[in-house]
């Protein structure tokens, strides 16, 4: 995603860029997504793509000639990863810092932040609710009024796996349609699990009725001293 036209509150240095950092340190934004750790992921697939052609070259002298063959496949793969890695590969899908981003520049550095430091958390989720903002710690953040649901995601196991039921967030914004999973739950069927996400649910519904109540309050006022002047 592209992230033109934004204020970089990092660069601006400063208290904007020490607010900036809070939140950033907390969604594990520039941990994630910045320049540095491009660069090492981008190093570090390639070394050790590179690493394994290189053993499987020193295993295929060493070996029988059926397992020649296989070591030569293994070198064929490891070199192809190689070169995804230091010619292709692009990085993970900033999608969360861009949200972030724009979010913080639309509603405001001091509102998100003062928002963070006085969220609470949201059960045993990795989820902190503020009045107007989810903080997803390690992820994203999203507006309250922008989640539309909270919702049982099945991930289902197979013979030495068992499954999973997560708790995620669905809604919509100005960054397009997102979800986050938000906590796994300790399970062992679904009827049990719903029991969980209800208590995630409740409180996110109530904070998103308080905020369109507050908005209507206010756009009710702004129409009536339109009607007096």
């Amino acid at each position: 995603m592209k992230n033109k036209d934004l204020i970089s509150y990092s660069e601006l240095g400063g208290d904007m860029a020490f607010t900036y950092g809070k939140i950033d340190k907390f969604l594990g934004l520039s941990r994630r997504f910045s320049p540095r750790m491009h660069m090492l992921k981008k190093a570090a697939g390639t070394g050790i793509s590179a690493a394994l052609a290189v053993l499987f070259g020193v295993l295929m002298f060493r070996s029988s000639v059926p397992l020649n063959i296989l070591m030569a496949v293994g070198i064929v793969f490891a070199l192809s990863f190689a070169k995804y890695f230091f010619l292709e590969y692009r990085g993970e899908d900033d999608t969360d810092k861009v949200r972030a981003d724009r979010i913080i520049n639309a509603d405001g550095l001091e509102m998100v932040y003062g928002d963070l430091r006085d969220a609470s958390p949201l059960g045993m989720s990795m989820a902190y609710l503020g009045e107007r903002f989810i903080f997803v710690k390690g992820r994203s953040m999203y507006r309250i009024t922008d989640v539309k649901k909270v919702f049982l995601r099945v991930e289902q196991g197979h013979e030495d796996t068992p499954t999973r039921y997560i708790a995620s967030i669905y809604g919509k914004d100005e960054s397009g349609i997102f979800t986050c999973d938000i906590q796994v739950l300790q399970a062992s069927n679904e009827h049990s699990a719903e029991g969980q996400i209800y208590g995630l649910r409740t409180p996110i519904e109530e904070a998103r009725e308080r905020m369109e109540n507050d908005t209507k309050m206010i756009e009710d006022k702004s129409n009536g001293q339109r009607l007096i002047e």
